[in-house]
């Protein structure tokens, strides 16, 4: 391998890397807030109507944090497969990952 080979991947890592460490710390904070907002929302209810609504936005924001958690697991794995050496290749069938597509949604 080349040196303009290696720093160029080793630049690669560096800002795949950097991108989803981002986006998990994005998503940890949301986690965060979610569930921070959720026991107060729950106290503050005053008739069935209100607990109707309540209900379903705390369904939805349940659903929210089941996929943001859900998604926190797939950066995880994504880290270590770029750790690996093996990012960017599809696991699926084998072939290269473009890297406007890794960088859209890494």
């Amino acid at each position: 391998m080349t040196e303009h080979k290696q720093v160029a991947d080793q630049e690669r890592y560096a800002v795949l890397k950097a991108m989803l460490e981002d986006r998990r710390r994005d998503i940890q904070e949301r986690l965060r807030s979610l569930r921070e907002t959720l026991p107060a929302q729950v106290a503050e209810v005053k008739d069935a109507e209100e607990q109707s609504v309540q209900d379903f936005v705390q369904d939805v924001e349940l659903a929210l944090m089941e996929m943001k958690s859900e998604t926190l697991g797939q950066i995880d794995e994504a880290i270590r497969r770029l750790e690996a050496g093996a990012y960017g290749t599809c696991a699926n069938c084998g072939g290269e990952i473009a890297e406007p597509r890794l960088k859209a949604l890494p």
